[in-house]
This record gives C-alpha cells, structure tokens and sequence, in this order.
C-alpha cells in the first residue's frame, strides 16, 4: 500500500490456470465494473492490479474478498 493505493502482482504467464480461473475471470469483471478506481497495467516482467482510495490493510482485505465473491 502506498499513497492511499494497492498494488497486487499476478504469476508470470507460466502460470496459465491461474489465468483461466474463475477467480481471474471475477477479478477481470470487477476491474471493468470498478474502472474508476481500479487499473490494469501489463509490464515486461508482471501484470498488475492497481487500486485506489484504500483506507488501510483492512479495507485493502475487504476489496480482495469483495473480489473473490464478485458474480461472474
């Protein structure tokens, strides 16, 4: 966490069932639903997840829950 921000860091592209997972698949639904706050950036090495105004490690957690039951 930094600057009222969350920075998540996904597997290499070795790891190819994470990416066909459900739970990729909700995290790609809750981004598109949350563009606002929520970014997706590709780089050389990782792909990260981007999110703003998180008020703490506790809200940090309850995002990544709220991500984890997001409805596909």
């Amino acid at each position: 966490m930094k600057n009222s921000g969350f920075a998540a860091y996904f597997p290499d592209e070795k790891k190819q069932a994470y990416y066909q997972s459900e739970l990729f698949s909700k995290m790609l639904l809750f981004v598109q639903r949350n563009a606002q706050r929520c970014k997706l950036k590709q780089t050389p090495k990782n792909l990260i997840l981007g999110i703003q105004h998180i008020a703490g490690i506790a809200h940090a957690k309850k995002i990544l829950q709220e991500i984890q039951t997001f409805a596909v």
